[in-house]
């Protein structure tokens, strides 16, 4: 109860770009919009135009979804959900739930660890799937171990052998030096303390994978 629900227009972009922060805070790889990104792929389709709307409580946006109805297949497509808390994020499914007249089936995208199928009163009524998301890669090895910000305590020395069999600027070995959380890098022909391809060190670099992990 309480809160109402609100259709929401390309100028608003903003307030949803505050909600999706909240949303993605907790993941990896959330991406950074512009605002021609608001406008011409989340208000925009190639094809009809997507539905949004958001529910808000005493004038704040708290979470919001973009939607298209496929009337042919009764069904309600759900592209992005994105909420604060976990009461907007039930509300946003209520939202769902009074189009039952309208369609049989609504299709919702979300993380992994996403808490629908425990929401339910019947798990086994949702049928659910395992997709991979965004993928990440780094063009310029050197230059992203000395940007990346690292504990203020960190110190000590790396060497680190990369194999990239795409950009030879990157397949080499990698001197990392850290004092007081910063970094410098340099190429360097010493022997390697540890070696890894640039698909996992990617990973390592955005938190996807921990070093242990990847071991």
């Amino acid at each position: 109860t309480g809160g109402e629900f609100v259709r929401l227009y390309p100028d608003e972009y903003e307030r949803l770009a505050g909600v999706l922060a909240d949303h993605g805070a907790p993941y990896a790889l959330s991406i950074e919009r512009t605002e021609e990104w608001w406008r011409e792929r989340t208000f925009r389709s190639r094809g009809a135009d997507p539905h949004v709307y958001g529910w808000e409580s005493d004038g704040e946006l708290r979470g919001y979804l973009v939607y298209t109805i496929e009337s042919d297949d009764a069904l309600l497509d759900v592209s992005e959900i994105a909420f604060g808390d976990p009461t907007a994020y039930l509300q946003l499914l209520r939202f769902l739930a009074v189009h039952r007249s309208q369609v049989d089936r609504i299709r919702l995208r979300g993380p992994v660890d996403d808490p629908l199928v425990d929401l339910v009163d019947d798990p086994a009524t949702v049928e659910t799937t395992v997709h991979p998301g965004a993928s990440i890669r780094l063009v310029d090895v050197e230059s992203v171990l000395e940007w990346i910000e690292y504990p203020d305590d960190a110190a000590g020395s790396l060497v680190l052998g990369v194999e990239d069999p795409v950009a030879d600027w990157n397949d080499g070995t990698f001197r990392l030096d850290i004092d007081a959380g910063s970094a410098t890098v340099e190429v360097s022909a010493d022997a390697p303390d540890a070696t890894l391809g640039v698909g996992p060190l990617s990973q390592l670099v955005v938190g996807y994978r921990t070093a242990d992990r990847l071991v």
